[in-house]
């Protein structure tokens, strides 16, 4: 599928698969029902939105870098994506390999999940995790900022922040089990226990008790 227009998936009943490399630059919307980009597939489409009837399924590699993820239904990732961004308070599932967010403000309202990873790349990344996410995969700050605020929570225990990132939580985010390697900035609003800490990184615990 090519041009400059776009792509809506818009019926209960609907079920979309590509499997070409598709280079139409118009938005993709999927309203409801569900869009499959499988084996060699690929979307050159970076406005990809996704309704709350909606389901969006990837076998990896198939979403361009430049992509703005709007997720306010379900989408599933069945392999490595890198994006741009990706906002909405729908479900996000990481099956294998990693999420990585490379540029701009992300604000995840929905539960990550999956065996997969998060990895924010980008020196104006800014992500923020405001729901109990239970992807048990890595979750790494190459350069940017992951902050898990209010109610949002990481099942992940491999936690890194290298020298270009930041981690922010308000306090009761991290599990107990985790192992956070910091050679970024971390702070802590308040109180959080977990297994190690590791690094050169700097730790501010601006409230409650780091244990």
């Amino acid at each position: 599928i090519s041009g400059a227009g776009g792509l809506m998936v818009n019926g209960a009943t609907a079920d979309v698969t590509l499997t070409a490399e598709n280079t139409y630059t118009g938005a993709t919307d999927v309203t409801s029902g569900t869009l499959s980009v499988t084996g060699s597939g690929t979307l050159a489409s970076t406005d990809v939105n996704v309704a709350s009837g909606g389901t969006l399924t990837t076998d990896g590699g198939a979403l361009a870098a430049g992509t703005e993820l709007g997720n306010a239904g379900t989408v599933t990732l069945g392999g490595s994506e890198a994006i741009a961004r990706l906002n909405g308070s729908g479900t996000t599932e990481v099956t294998s390999g990693t999420l990585t967010l490379t540029s701009g403000p992300s604000t995840v309202g929905g539960e990550i999940s999956g065996a997969g990873g998060l990895m924010v790349n980008g020196a104006t990344a800014d992500v923020t995790l405001t729901a109990e996410n239970t992807y048990t995969g890595a979750t790494d700050v190459t350069s940017g900022t992951l902050s898990v605020t209010g109610s949002g929570t990481l099942a992940s225990t491999d936690v890194n922040v290298a020298s270009g990132g930041t981690l922010t939580t308000d306090g009761g985010a991290l599990n107990s089990g985790t192992e956070l390697e910091n050679d970024g900035e971390v702070t802590l609003g308040g109180s959080e226990t977990i297994a190690s800490l590791n690094g050169a990184g700097t730790t501010e615990v601006t409230s409650g008790t780091l244990t």
